[in-house]
């Protein structure tokens, strides 16, 4: 039974939650979607519209987004 290499799931997840706060932000700035970015920026302490507070954003979602998705491969593989 194929598994899943829980390091390189996690770091997908990671390039794509970094790369989801940079468009988010990038379209806050521009005047869309505030909203959502308020909603968001509520859950992440470092996120601010702001170079440093993108770049923080990036940081903060890459590393939650790489935790998260160790866990789930883990648990994938645990259970298949």
């Amino acid at each position: 039974m194929k598994t899943l290499n829980v390091n390189a799931f996690g770091l997908s997840l990671a390039v794509f939650g970094a790369l989801g706060m940079l468009i988010m932000a990038l379209l806050a700035m521009a005047g869309y979607y505030t909203e959502a970015w308020d909603l968001m920026a509520q859950f992440h302490v470092l996120a601010d519209l702001t170079v440093l507070g993108v770049i923080g954003g990036m940081i903060e979602a890459a590393l939650w987004s790489y935790v998260s998705g160790v866990l789930v491969a883990w648990v994938y593989n645990r259970i298949t």
